[in-house]
């Protein structure tokens, strides 16, 4: 997950850099509950995107959540919600919203532009059989949703593809219906707001393969394209893929591994500055039995590769606790 506004400092987390505790995984205690607070339940398939005050949280899928013994949820086994952290009190908040909040809330995309909050494609109940293509937007500061009209034709129903806003436009790559991978590239300009695919000057050279569940980051003039996969493979980090925003071509990248990183990953979390890329690898082993992190760090100018942190957690709560505290890690420099 990449932050809104990358440099910023966190609450708390200055200090925590100045000890030497970045290069481990911790633990944020967060304040006890009063009466009638309560935390997210814990799900699947959401997104995250924080701003220097506030981490947001959309969405999400949970098959269990019933048996659990949580509050009735009406959109069960979905959670048509959206809930804010705020750093410097440490609590959760539910927020309530007016307006249509999509239905499409597993594998969206979401990305936070000033006080909106965009939200594209995703999947409801089935997966694959109901899935998004429209843009909605919320106001965090109003806690309005909107649907962007846009002119232009839309990408295709899809989820698990990954979105950025670069120089005022949205850009979404890849995602699937479910039952065909996608390479496309469409971009939506947010001031005409029309859609348009990207057509690449040469279509069958340095083309990445077709994928979902990957992440993109960019530095203003490419789009570089990270892990991901399909349903029979996983993409290593050994090479990777960009889009030349000024030539209009697919670049192919390679990479530096360090001899402790190279390991495909099912799925990919990306956070990001302008001088590097930061890539959250959670493989998946032993039939979900254990969970195995590692952040690395790769450098745009030179392209080496850099091993920072690797753990091995065996309860899915501490992965997904670990992950959530790497998101937070771009304005810790």
């Amino acid at each position: 997950m990449a932050a809104a506004d990358g440099g910023r400092e966190l609450n708390g987390l200055r200090g925590r850099a100045e000890d030497g505790l970045l290069n481990r995984f911790v633990q944020l205690p967060g304040r006890p509950h009063t009466a009638g607070q309560r935390s997210p339940p814990a799900r699947s398939g959401h997104r995250c995107v924080a701003d220097n005050a506030n981490l947001y949280v959309f969405g999400g899928y949970n098959p269990d959540y019933d048996e659990s013994g949580g509050p009735e949820n009406e959109d069960y086994p979905l959670f048509r919600e959206l809930w804010r952290y705020n750093f410097a009190t440490d609590t959760w908040h539910q927020m309530g919203t007016e307006g249509y909040m999509p239905r499409e809330l597993a594998s969206m995309s979401l990305v936070l532009h000033g006080n909106n909050l965009l939200v594209f494609g995703g999947t409801g109940i089935p997966f694959g059989e109901s899935n998004g293509n429209d843009v909605h937007v919320c106001n965090v500061k109003y806690k309005r949703w909107a649907l962007l009209s846009c002119r232009g034709k839309k990408p295709n129903r899809i989820y698990g593809q990954a979105m950025a806003i670069i120089n005022g436009s949205l850009y979404v790559f890849g995602g699937t219906t479910g039952y065909i991978y996608s390479t496309d590239l469409h971009k939506l300009d947010l001031n005409t707001r029309e859609w348009i695919q990207l057509k690449p000057n040469n279509m069958s050279c340095d083309m990445p393969e077709e994928r979902y569940r990957h992440e993109i980051a960019h530095d203003g003039q490419r789009i570089y394209i990270l892990g991901g996969g399909t349903s029979w493979t996983a993409y290593s980090l050994d090479k990777i893929h960009a889009y030349n925003l000024e030539t209009n071509t697919w670049e192919e990248i390679a990479t530096k591994p360090h001899e402790k990183v190279g390991e495909s990953a099912i799925s990919h979390h990306l956070l990001y500055t302008r001088e590097w890329l930061g890539c959250v690898k959670l493989l998946v082993a032993g039939h979900l039995e254990a969970f195995i992190l590692t952040l690395c760090r790769l450098t745009l100018a030179s392209g080496p590769c850099s091993f920072i942190a690797s753990a091995v957690r065996t309860n899915p709560a501490e992965v997904k606790l670990a992950l959530w505290l790497l998101s937070l890690l771009d304005w810790v420099r």
